[in-house]
């Protein structure tokens, strides 16, 4: 199956370089311990490598926030969205897109932008990621197979392929949280990610 061909060449390509890529998510992201969820987190350190970016979960504590979205489609390329605070208070927004796929060898960054933000558009993502809210409450990843009831008492399995993780970390002080999806068709982490990207001014192709 393509699914699963895919799969395997991820995990191929993550593995070799596993022991060496430096540590993106703190080792309690997932409930348990299995191979699968090892090379998922260095599966999306190396995309996050390539791109040129520093891990948020660990580390010395930050005097400022940082909100990070990273997006990684199966055939489209790889792209890092940071929102960051300055020592002034001020907002920048910088976007870093790699020449590679998200499913695949990341590649070299082919563009890096960063641009200021007003204080109205910082708000607009602050008012979605403030302590206490949703996102600090939702869990950091769901299983791709997916369930939900029909209107005849039924229940559908939705079982996912080939799309897109999309990846939201806030990092407040000591305080630091992600949450992982899987082409989400809805709710807050697309939410995040697609204003991210509006207020980014970049053209990205498909969204999914």
């Amino acid at each position: 199956m393509r699914c699963q061909s895919l799969i395997l060449l991820i995990l191929s390509a993550v593995t070799a370089t596993a022991a060496e890529a430096p540590r993106f998510f703190p080792s309690s992201s997932h409930d348990n311990s299995s191979r699968i969820d090892s090379d998922v987190e260095a599966w999306y350190a190396r995309q996050l490598t390539a791109l040129g970016e520093r891990s948020l979960c660990c580390g010395e504590p930050l005097s400022r926030k940082v909100i990070r979205f990273t997006w990684l489609r199966t055939f489209h390329q790889p792209v890092a969205i940071r929102m960051e605070q300055s020592t002034t208070g001020a907002w920048t927004l910088r976007t870093k897109v790699s020449g590679g796929a998200g499913g695949f060898n990341p590649g070299s960054v082919v563009i890096d932008e960063q641009r200021e933000l007003s204080a109205a558009d910082a708000d607009r993502v602050l008012a979605k990621i403030t302590h206490g809210s949703e996102f600090w409450m939702l869990p950091e990843s769901l299983p791709r197979v997916q369930s939900r009831s029909l209107p005849d008492g039924s229940v559908e399995l939705r079982i996912t392929s080939d799309g897109a993780q999309w990846i939201v970390e806030v990092r407040d002080g000591d305080d630091y949280h992600f949450v992982d999806r899987w082409s989400p068709e809805e709710g807050l982490v697309r939410e995040i990610g697609l204003l991210l990207m509006s207020l980014s001014k970049q053209e990205f192709g498909s969204v999914y």
